[in-house]
């Protein structure tokens, strides 16, 4: 009669180390597809980053971290460069206030009485 338990026991631990066994090799199957697919992206990766650093190389417009530089020179360029953008920062500035005017004006509940009123802020905004 124990013969029969112990067999039974045998048969399960074999059919079960068969099953973990074609689980563990279907998973290392895969495994080694993505590694190669992951290779092969590092490759075209790779070749991108040196067309991109070639192009860099070739473009002086293109800016690049200057940290050696002088900090009052750099400052100076960058106050070149915003002065530059004036224009289009008040240009941008005067859209937005015609269309905050316009959502206050026609979208505000109430009457418009010349106020220009502010929406109550919420906790989760930044308050700068």
């Amino acid at each position: 009669m124990w013969w029969i338990v112990w067999v039974v026991l045998v048969v399960g631990a074999v059919v079960a180390l068969g099953l973990i066994l074609r689980d563990v090799w279907s998973r290392a199957k895969e495994f080694g597809r993505e590694l190669g697919r992951a290779q092969s992206v590092s490759a075209e990766l790779s070749l991108r980053a040196d067309e991109l650093e070639r192009v860099a190389a070739e473009n002086p417009t293109v800016a690049r971290a200057r940290l050696d530089d002088d900090p009052d020179t750099l400052r100076a360029e960058y106050r070149a460069v915003r002065a530059s953008h004036a224009p289009q920062r008040a240009a941008r500035a005067a859209r937005h206030r015609r269309t905050w005017g316009r959502w206050v004006r026609d979208e505000w509940p109430g009457s418009y009485d010349g106020q220009v009123r502010t929406p109550a802020r919420t906790e989760t905004e930044d308050p700068t």
